[in-house]
């Protein structure tokens, strides 16, 4: 196998990653259509527009792994979420409108991260090394 072919479990694991995070990007949308505070609908205009356009990246990166369940899609996916935790540190720190939507985005991203390593993962070693031993 090469480095751009994937096993058919780790492409059933990145297609459920996929379609885990459209349905939280299309949760985002209607919630935000819908006015919830807790999509971000609660934020100034500016901020209600982030919210938009991350809810938008989350519907496309994952509609992305869904047809294209493949390494090369994931780590690229996990890439981009690396960025965009990194870039959200400096607003949690100094921008007080924004610190909990920009913490609670910085955490998304994080746990999008850990998925895709989990589901990049060989075929039986998830369930060892990075969940924990069983003694």
């Amino acid at each position: 196998m090469n480095a751009t072919t994937t096993d058919r479990t780790t492409a059933d694991r990145l297609r459920a990653l996929g379609v885990a995070r459209a349905a939280v990007g299309g949760l985002c949308l209607i919630g935000l259509a819908a006015g919830r505070r807790a999509a971000g609908a609660g934020l100034p205009r500016g901020g209600r527009i982030a919210a938009c356009v991350l809810a938008v990246r989350d519907l496309a990166q994952g509609a992305t792994l869904v047809l294209r369940p493949e390494r090369p899609v994931a780590e690229a996916g996990a890439a981009v979420d690396v960025l965009h935790a990194v870039s959200m540190l400096p607003v949690v720190a100094f921008a007080r409108r924004y610190r909990l939507a920009a913490a609670v985005s910085t955490s998304e991203a994080a746990g999008w991260i850990w998925l895709a390593m989990l589901a990049l993962q060989p075929p039986g070693r998830h369930r060892e090394g990075s969940v924990g031993r069983r003694f």
